[in-house]
């Protein structure tokens, strides 16, 4: 990984010898994706994690956490700031629209996801310990062996809390981190997406052809 923008650098306070945790949320939904998700996303199960996730990375004083909010805003913040500056957790830091999580890489010793999505194929990128929780979001068999290898990731909160509780007090993991099989399968293309989307524009056209032409007999 390449060394951390200024820019970051500005927001963050690092302190040498301290690590860094970077935990990215997933957004809140509010009212959308009731038809397309069934069943539907619950927001105050998503905060529940989200305090539970937090309250678990701020007991840890010799971290420095860093908190990516998802950047969508169309959608309500989580309450995690101010839940945070109510009880006074001095070693966590938010950032939103400051920067990218793909900027906030290079300063991460751990990475923590509560929702896998494209954060976590970027996160996959690196060789850092990867906490994953995947309750809200399934993962076929096949998908969740090849990224078990990888990273740590649990289906049951209690699970994922205390693992990653276990960690940060110094456990060990047993994964291994330079495993790229499930960033190789289901992340990359092959260096071909270009032709590949091209090849699928191309029968999507001649489908849309074909029917229009059979609509007009």
């Amino acid at each position: 990984l390449k060394k951390p923008e200024k820019k970051v650098e500005k927001l963050i306070p690092l302190s040498p010898g301290k690590k860094v945790v970077l935990y990215v949320t997933t957004t809140f939904y509010q009212n959308n994706l009731y038809i397309s998700i069934n069943p539907p996303f619950s927001d105050n199960h998503f905060w529940h994690t989200q305090r539970a996730i937090l309250d678990v990375l701020a007991r840890h004083q010799d971290f420095t956490v860093v908190i990516k909010l998802h950047v969508a805003n169309t959608y309500r913040d989580t309450p995690l700031g101010r839940y945070a500056r109510e009880k006074g957790l001095e070693n966590c830091y938010f950032i939103k629209n400051e920067c990218s999580f793909t900027d906030l890489l290079p300063l991460a010793d751990v990475l923590v996801i509560d929702f896998p999505s494209t954060s976590l194929l970027q996160a996959l990128t690196t060789s850092r310990p990867l906490f994953v929780y995947t309750g809200y979001y399934h993962i076929d068999d096949q998908a969740q062996r090849l990224l078990q290898r990888r990273a740590s990731c649990y289906q049951e909160l209690e699970d994922f809390l205390a693992n990653l509780e276990r960690f940060l007090s110094g456990g060990a993991i047993e994964v291994d981190l330079n495993d790229t099989e499930f960033l190789r399968k289901f992340g990359t293309a092959n260096g071909k997406s270009g032709i590949k989307a091209a090849a699928a524009l191309v029968e999507i056209i001649r489908k849309y052809d074909y029917q229009r032409a059979g609509a007009t007999k």
